[in-house]
């Protein structure tokens, strides 16, 4: 037997741990931790509130009453932008931890069935 005959199964037992792993993170940890309720309504609020701002935008009779609404859309706008990359952020801060565990599974597995076929090609030369 090859001395490293131990290695390509240890690869692939880590690969499965961590393929577990993933799945066990996605089933315990809660979206809620990254984004609470309270941010999803100030999201959700701001949304409406841009939206409301554009539509404002399309009735607008004077010049005047155009600059106003132009200025509250901008408010608007940058606050749901805010908003949106604030979501964007806590989105990945969710699934990050989850990605690395499975590409880091995956990529152990193929190393470990990888290895694991040349130690057998060699072993029966």
């Amino acid at each position: 037997m090859h001395k490293l005959a131990y290695l390509p199964i240890l690869f692939i037992v880590l690969g499965a741990a961590l393929l577990l792993a993933a799945f066990a993170w996605s089933r315990m940890k809660d979206p809620r931790d990254f984004w609470p309720e309270e941010k999803a309504e100030t999201l959700s609020a701001a949304g409406l509130e841009y939206h409301g701002a554009a539509h404002r935008m399309t009735h607008v009779e004077s010049d005047t009453q155009k600059e106003e609404l132009q200025r509250q859309f901008d408010q608007a706008r940058d606050r749901y932008t805010q908003q949106q990359t604030a979501f964007a952020e806590a989105q990945d801060r969710y699934e990050r931890p989850y990605r690395i565990l499975w590409w880091s599974g995956i990529a152990c597995l193929a190393l470990g069935v990888l290895g694991h076929f040349l130690v057998r090609s060699s072993a029966a030369r």
